[in-house]
């Protein structure tokens, strides 16, 4: 069974994985988009530091934090995906 998060423990990830995925600009269209991380960076970083156990899950607190509006596609129009999106 999965974890239940709360609202507060979301937020706290957030926080922390906007202090230490690294983010650039980043060019598509000819358009810039400043300071944006990708989804499979942000996976790895979820693994790695033990927030998330499996990629499923990962891809879950993506979610998660982009239905709290503490992340966003740059062009609102993806969810988080374990994908070279920004």
């Amino acid at each position: 069974m999965e974890r239940a998060w709360s609202h507060a423990e979301v937020l706290d990830l957030a926080r922390s994985m906007h202090a230490e995925v690294p983010t650039k600009n980043r060019w598509y269209r000819f358009r810039i988009y400043k300071n944006s991380f990708v989804g499979t960076k942000a996976v790895s970083w979820m693994l790695g530091t033990g927030r998330a156990q499996s990629v499923g899950e990962a891809v879950r607190l993506g979610n998660l934090m982009l239905d709290k509006g503490c992340i966003r596609h740059v062009c609102n129009e993806h969810a988080f995906k374990n994908k070279y999106l920004f």
